[in-house]
């Protein structure tokens, strides 16, 4: 499902996943910070990086050592980043460029 992980001499996923044994997991066994760690290899790598990426609640459910390697790649990638969180510190670590604020009334 994703050869450039896979196929790299010096593989990526060696720092993301502690154990060899995890390297080879499908993705349906895999948690969700697993998930998100393995997606961010795979744009990482990946020579073709998709324009724009959108995120919901994207550090919900993720340890601090996961919210670390999240921010670390969205700050290194050029395209376009939609964000919809309510993490105040996430999103000025990924030095968001403009925001949109729901009225309370509206997002109940």
């Amino acid at each position: 499902m994703f050869p450039h992980c896979k196929n790299t001499k010096s593989n990526p996923l060696k720092p993301l996943f502690v154990y060899k044994k995890d390297w080879d997991k499908s993705c349906s066994a895999l948690s969700g910070g697993e998930r998100m760690r393995l997606l961010l290899c795979c744009l990482t790598i990946n020579s073709k990086s998709p324009d724009i990426i959108i995120f919901d609640e994207p550090t919900n459910n993720l340890d601090i050592q996961n919210v670390e390697i999240l921010t670390a790649a969205i700050n290194e990638y050029q395209g376009t980043i939609i964000v919809v969180s309510h993490d105040e510190t996430f999103l000025t670590q990924i030095n968001i460029e403009r925001t949109i604020e729901l009225d309370k009334k509206y997002s109940q």
